[in-house]
C-alpha cells in the first residue's frame, strides 16, 4: 500500500499510481467532489494505459451516486460504514 496524502488531486493520485507500478487505485473523498473527481482521474488512468488497473472509492458517498461512479468505471464503492474487512476481500477477489 502507498498513502500519498490527503488532498491529493486526481493528477497526483495517477502519477503516484504510475511510477509505483500498482495494481489497485483507492481513493478515500469525504469532500462531495466524488463524481467530477473520479470522472478525471479515470480518463487519467485511462490515459496513462492503466485503464485496468481495479479503481476503488470510499467515504461519504451517497447511495444515489453509486451508479454513476461505477458506470464512470469505479469498480466498487464503500460508503463510510463500510466494514474495512469486507473492503480487503474485494481487493482480494478481484485483483
Amino acid at each position: 500500500m502507498i498513502y500519498t496524502g490527503r488532498h491529493r488531486t486526481p493528477e497526483q493520485v495517477t502519477n503516484t499510481a504510475l511510477q509505483e507500478d500498482v495494481d489497485v487505485v483507492g481513493v478515500s473523498i469525504l469532500s462531495g467532489a466524488h463524481l467530477p473527481l473520479m470522472r478525471r482521474l479515470v480518463s487519467l488512468l485511462q490515459e496513462k494505459s492503466m485503464g485496468d488497473k481495479l479503481l476503488i472509492v470510499g467515504g461519504m458517498i451517497p447511495d444515489k451516486d453509486i451508479l454513476p461512479l461505477k458506470d464512470i468505471g469505479v469498480k466498487a464503492v464503500f460508503t463510510a460504514n463500510s466494514r474495512f474487512e469486507n473492503i480487503i476481500a474485494f481487493i482480494k477477489d478481484n485483483s
